[in-house]
């Protein structure tokens, strides 16, 4: 018998790993003498006494990790350990890291034995023969064992993944999917096998790797159907090409109970010269109107994925792509820096593109965008996280940007002036309302329902501008906002304001300020926090 470990580097202790699961459940099915063992660690946890520990009482003839740009250097530091401790061991990686020329890695690391391409199929081949190919499976996805029903899985995570295909269409040259050859699917008698197994395990929630969910709009429409009637307890984490939607696909989401799945939608860009560069299909016309049809549906969270530094991209195309995409009012936008992934073309269509050639690969500069340019987007990125994203400050920040269009301008020019404030991360909740505050005219709707939204966060005091009701509030009040399971009110506070600020702050993308005396009822059931909302029939000014 052989004993095998697999390291497992994770992002966080949330995250897992499928590779672990498909490479065993691939290899003891073709080589059942082999034994599997397997450590985890994060990248900020990756304890090497721990690891050394491990490697002296099991004492493997191979030890391997799967290799991303986010645990690259706590793999390489941990595989040097390895070899000082089991000389003997044979040490294979593999994994995204590994799609472009691997021979300068491996004379910097001359403790790696082999790095291996493709899929599980090039490290059964290693095992057997001790020669380094790419894997590629030439098969049916229904061939390979399926690790979820063989519980190679962890239940105590929050969250599992799961592949219903292989694969993309596209050519993104940013992309690694863009080297894949082509799309295998799995039937869905072996998706809905897999999904009853991980109910068994205990999994409520799973994430769909497929590079693009609605490849193949027959499909997709099963798989939601799927979802909704055979694993009503189950939410799902879906990506989808939002230039690929259909209206019969919108009619199947929309159908989903509230809260089921999670939609991401990878924009990228909206400028067509970009896009172009890029290699990349989609009118942007047509990308937008698809965004508005999936925040029509209501029923899900919609999170959008746009770049910095793509080819062909300048600094104030950036800022209109945010721009009309704010003004779809999605729940979520989050802007990356462009990274030069190994193996993947873009750099060699665009020459004059400056970056980092060590993990994570990021995007310095281009002939379009300047350095100091790519300083202000990671700025502009954490304006977004820190604002747009914030569920405490979402619905004041859209209706600020709605009410006066140079908003995103000035609060980005506030944090570029005040870099320090991102030095330890995002600023504290408390801090961020306080820069709003600043950058908003003093009474305006836009700064009353900032204010509104410090109440419900618990930032502002109610008794500061309220009257406190201990007993009972008026009848001929509506209520606009409750908080389920949130238990007795203790106190209830009354608080004026100049205008219908509840209505903007509950709907900011429809709601228009009105003028006239709205009187609000916050109903305290922990310290500073609402339990529930209530308004007053407005008095409007003649």
């Amino acid at each position: 018998m052989f004993d095998l470990l697999f390291l497992e580097v994770n992002a966080s202790y949330s995250h897992s790993m499928l590779s672990y699961g498909m490479l065993r459940a691939y290899t003891e099915k073709l080589a059942p003498e082999w034994h599997w063992h397997k450590i985890e660690f994060t990248v900020k946890n990756a304890d090497a006494a721990l690891f050394e520990a491990e490697l002296l009482r099991i004492k493997p003839s191979v030890i391997c990790a799967t290799v991303y740009l986010f645990n690259r250097e706590a793999v390489l530091e941990l595989m040097k350990i390895a070899r000082v401790t089991l000389p003997q061991a044979r040490l294979v990686l593999g994994g995204p890291e590994f799609l472009g020329d691997n021979q300068q890695l491996l004379s910097r690391y001359p403790e790696i034995d082999a790095v291996l391409r493709g899929d599980e199929s090039g490290f059964y081949h290693y095992l057997q023969n001790n020669e380094v190919m790419d894997g590629c499976f030439e098969g049916e996805l229904d061939e390979l064992p399926s690790p979820h029903q063989l519980g190679y899985v962890s239940p105590e995570k929050p969250f599992w993944q799961i592949e219903t295909s292989r694969g993309c269409p596209g050519h993104c040259t940013f992309c690694t999917s863009s080297l894949s050859h082509k799309v295998k699917f799995h039937s869905i008698a072996r998706v809905r096998a897999d999904l009853q197994a991980l109910r068994g395990h205990g999994f409520r929630n799973i994430r769909v790797l497929d590079r693009t969910f609605n490849l193949g709009q027959a499909r997709a429409i099963e798989l939601l159907r799927l979802f909704r009637e055979e694993f009503p307890e189950i939410s799902f984490h879906l990506e989808i090409e939002p230039a690929g939607l259909t209206p019969l696909l919108f009619e199947e989401l929309a159908k989903a109970p509230a809260d089921k799945l999670h939609i991401e939608a990878g924009v990228q860009s909206l400028n067509p010269e970009v896009l172009q560069a890029c290699r990349r299909s989609g009118e942007p016309e047509n990308i937008l109107n698809s965004l508005r049809g999936l925040l029509g549906c209501e029923n899900f969270e919609l999170h959008i994925d746009l770049i910095a530094g793509l080819p062909k991209q300048s600094l104030a195309s950036l800022l209109d792509d945010v721009k009309s995409l704010l003004a779809l009012y999605p729940h979520e936008i989050q802007l990356e820096k462009l990274k030069i992934l190994p193996g993947t073309p873009l750099i060699d269509d665009n020459p004059g593109i400056e970056f980092n050639p060590e993990p994570p690969y990021e995007i310095i500069s281009t002939p379009n965008m300047s350095r100091a340019d790519m300083r202000t987007a990671k700025t502009l990125s954490q304006l977004l996280d820190g604002f747009s994203n914030a569920r405490q400050l979402h619905s004041a920040f859209a209706f600020a940007v709605k009410n006066d269009p140079q908003f995103l301008e000035k609060l980005l020019d506030y944090l570029l002036q005040h870099d320090e404030l991102f030095e330890y991360g995002k600023p504290a909740l408390d801090v961020r309302f306080e820069i709003m505050a600043k950058l908003l005219e003093a009474d305006s709707p836009a700064q009353q329902v900032l204010y509104f939204a410090g109440l419900v966060a618990g930032i502002y005091k109610a008794e500061g501008r309220g009257r406190l009701f201990p007993h009972s509030i008026p009848a001929d009040t509506k209520t606009i906002w409750s908080k389920a399971n949130a238990g007795i009110p203790q106190r209830f506070f009354e608080i004026e304001f100049t205008g219908n600020v509840g209505e903007c702050w509950t709907n900011p993308r429809d709601a228009e300020w009105q003028s006239g005396c709205n009187i609000y009822y916050f109903k305290l059931y922990y310290g500073p926090h609402p339990s529930e909302i209530l308004v007053r029939k407005p008095v409007r000014n003649s």
